[in-house]
Parts: structure tokens; sequence; C-alpha cells
């Protein structure tokens, strides 16, 4: 049955590449729009992520680090750092900022840290992540679509600085990054020199949620939150918005990639009711002919999948050499969820001309002289 599945498949090969090239763009989409999806949840949570905070500590009723407004005591370092379980507690100034570009504007995430603590980049593309006084270090997706480079100035809250490094993994779909000295950033918000957080980094073999409890207790006027509670409240925050769209836009990909297929093997069917006449003029009976229909689906799937997975590969690899700032992630949970996901396709398209089979009769084979 598989091999005459395949015979009839492979007579019109035209036919079949179109219908193989259909599923496997469907795929392919479904593939990016998943990828773009997790990529997107990354890069939300790069920043607290890769500085390796365990804990954050906030303004009073700030439970997110994007979005945020939050300005806490200055001392609240000294008593952060002096709570049991706390290794480090370091300061940085989060806020977002129109950075003047050329005659471009971007809208921008500021961080102001100290280099020798730590909160700054973590991934240098070019030049070096510790800036001076009166210098930057920009988001290298910014700097590549603005042509933007070492030596070249910015304008940042009408002051000007001066780029001296180009930080990767820094960007998302919405904003870059660009890192500067604390004081000059406290100078640009007018901040005081209050910093608008703490990254607390927990002893080796302590619990964060415990040590959260004992910071929230110490400084009385802050929130305290551990850094997976503020990823997971800024993923809400953020890419529930995509949550719509990109499950239509599944849903539109694999119905379309159904109907693909199912068109293929109806055409093919509705082209041979002579052969399938004289199968069941022999006593061949609906429940093989069907057989060979859903195989010809599953064929056509299977090998739509095969392509599609390849093609959203490439796509992974060229998508950040044209923009950086959109990342794709594609992981083994997500590609062994979509080949269930084909085989639903295939299933379900055989469906399609299963009814056309089954009309079928007998005497069609004679009638024409088959």
């Amino acid at each position: 049955m598989v091999q005459i599945a395949a015979k009839s498949l492979l007579q019109d090969r035209l036919r079949f590449a179109l219908s193989l090239g259909g599923v496997a763009l469907s795929i392919m989409l479904v593939v990016l729009l998943v990828g773009m999806y997790l990529g997107v949840n990354r890069q939300i949570t790069a920043y607290l992520d890769n500085t390796g905070a365990d804990v954050l500590i906030a303004q009073a009723g700030t439970r997110n680090f994007l979005g945020a407004r939050s300005v806490i005591s200055e001392d609240a370092e000294q008593r952060a750092a002096r709570t049991e379980g706390v290794r480090s507690a370091i300061p940085v100034i989060s806020q977002y900022a129109v950075v003047d570009v050329g005659t471009r504007k971007e809208f921008s995430l500021l961080i102001g840290f100290y280099p020798e603590q730590g909160g700054g980049p973590w991934e240098m593309v070019e030049g070096r992540a510790a800036p001076g006084e009166g210098e930057v270090v920009a988001d290298y997706a910014v700097a590549k679509a603005r042509g933007l480079g070492l030596g070249d100035r910015v304008e940042i809250l009408g002051k000007d600085f001066e780029v001296v490094g180009l930080s990767g993994g820094t960007s998302s779909w919405m904003t870059g990054t660009f890192f500067m000295r604390y004081g000059a950033a406290s100078d640009l918000v007018a901040s005081r020199g209050q910093p608008s957080f703490l990254l607390v980094n927990v002893e080796r073999n302590a619990d964060p949620g415990v040590v959260a409890r004992r910071l929230e207790q110490r400084l009385g006027d802050v929130t305290v939150t551990t850094r997976a509670a503020v990823n997971r409240n800024d993923r809400l925050l953020y890419a529930r918005i995509l949550n719509g769209p990109m499950g239509f836009m599944v849903l539109a990909a694999f119905l379309i990639g159904t109907a693909v297929v199912g068109l293929t093997i109806y055409t093919a069917a509705a082209e041979r009711v002579r052969e399938y006449g004289t199968l069941k003029a022999i006593g061949i009976g609906n429940r093989q002919l069907y057989r060979i229909v859903f195989q010809q689906a599953l064929l056509t799937t299977v090998s739509g999948y095969v392509a599609g997975v390849g093609l959203a590969a490439a796509a992974r690899w060229a998508i950040p050499l044209v923009n950086p700032r959109f990342m794709v992630v594609i992981e083994p949970p997500v590609v062994a969820g979509l080949a269930l996901l084909s085989l639903a396709m295939g299933v379900l398209a055989g469906f399609i001309p299963a009814r056309a089979i089954a009309v079928i009769d007998p005497a069609v084979a004679f009638r024409r002289g088959a």
C-alpha cells in the first residue's frame, strides 16, 4: 500500500513538489513564529539573567524591572549587604530615554552602573565594556541599523557621549540598551545618586526566597522579589500582547498546510477515478483505499516537515544578519511538537479526499473502458 501511495503521488512530480513546498513553508512559518516568541521572552529577561542577580530590590510596590519607575534610598545598599545570606548588592540606575543617533531617535533603555561592581554589559562585540566619564556602551543592533561605530557620538537627554563599546545580546524587538557610568546616569535622570534597583546575589547555599523575605523585613520601605518572579512579571507585561496574534498566525499556517495537502490528494484522487474504480471492482474495499489516501497525505506532510524545519534553521541563521534585534530560538521540544503537528496535519488532510474515494462506483471502471 505504501508503494502504491508513493507511486501515485510521484506520477505528477510537479504537483507533488508544489504540495511539499506549501507544507514546508507552513511548517517553516510555524517554527519561526514560535521561535520568535521564545526569542522575545528570552530578550525580555536577558538583563537580569545575564547579570546573575538572584533577588531584585525596588521601590515599594514595584515588582517589574522593565517598564517600571523605581527609586530607592542610597543607604539601602549598605543595609542590604549586611543582611544574612547576601553576597553582594549592586546598585544600578534604569531609565527609558530617547537617544539621538545622528538624525534618528531611538527609544532605549539606559543602565547606569559601576564597572567595578557589575550590572553592565555581559557580551561585547567591539570595544570595551567599562565606559569612562562622557562615554557610553551602545547596543550593537541599534549601532548596526544606524551606522554607528566606535568613536561616534550620541546625544542622550541633551548630553553628548562618545561610543567606546558595542554590546551584544542587549537588544529586543522594542528597544536597545545603552550603558554608562553610574554618576553620569544619575546626573541625566536627576536621581541625586539614588539607585533605581539593587541587584542582589545571595550566598552559594542560600535560598533566594528566604533571603528576599529577610531583606524586605530589614529594609522595610522597599519591595523585594526573586529574579524568577520578576522575569515572570516582565514576560506577562510585554510578551502577552503577542499571544493573540501569534496564536492566530500559527493556526492560519496549520490550516493552510492542511488545505494544500488535502487539495493535492483530492485532485489526484479525482483524476484517478478509473484506477480507484478498478481497485474496487477487483475487491479492494474502502478501508484499504483510505489507507492509500492517508499514506499519501502523511508522506507529503512528513516530507514537508523535514524541508520546513531545514528552511527554518536557515532563516534562524539569516534573520540576525539582516536585523540583530530579532532573536529566533529553536528548541528540541518545539521541533518534536511540530512533528506531531505535521502528523495531525496529514491525518486531517486525508479526510478531504476520503469522501470522494468512498462514493466511487466500481462500475465506473467498465463504463470508461478501464
